[in-house]
């Protein structure tokens, strides 16, 4: 009845440049110099880039009469994650139901702030009729931000405030 629950601090740390250094990798330990601000490396985040996964092809999308066409630069709206402001290029097909449904998803602009494995949704893509297209984030670029869990002390903000790993 007097039980205690704990979850660690979990921040992100936006980069003021990309991240260039393909040592940093997932489990390091991120300190911040000049201060006592550590933490473990659980996540980077970057811009999208590549093919999308589909998730769920979704249902009602034209063209359904077995051409297919490509809708540029359609805004992704994250279901699971952070990410902002990607667009991709979505082709239409018709799938086996005899539906219009995605056939192939490819980011156009990458935006910022996404997770590999990260699901997206768009809200409408070449008319009203079309629901339920989900894809997933399957490669980022231009690591922008790090996920750092465990944090002990005080990460402060602001130019010159540099980070390592160990």
């Amino acid at each position: 009845s007097n039980s205690i629950e704990v979850d660690s601090r979990r921040i992100r740390v936006g980069l003021t440049t990309n991240l260039s250094d393909a040592n940093v990798n997932i489990g390091n330990t991120i300190l911040q110099n000049g201060t006592n601000a550590r933490g473990n490396l659980v996540g980077k985040t970057g811009s999208a880039s590549g093919s999308l996964t589909i998730v769920n092809p979704g249902i009602g999308y034209t063209p359904s009469d077995g051409s297919s066409l490509t809708y540029l630069s359609i805004p992704l709206i994250s279901v699971t994650g952070n990410g902002l402001d990607a667009t991709a290029d979505i082709t239409i097909g018709r799938g086996s139901s005899g539906d219009g449904v995605a056939i192939a998803a490819t980011i156009f602009e990458g935006g910022s702030g996404y997770e590999v494995g990260e699901v997206v949704r768009v809200d409408q893509v070449g008319g009203p009729f079309g629901r339920n297209l989900l894809l997933s984030i399957a490669g980022i670029s231009s690591v922008n931000q790090l996920i750092i869990d465990n944090v002990q002390g005080e990460f402060e903000v602001g130019v010159g405030k540099t980070l390592s790993y160990l």
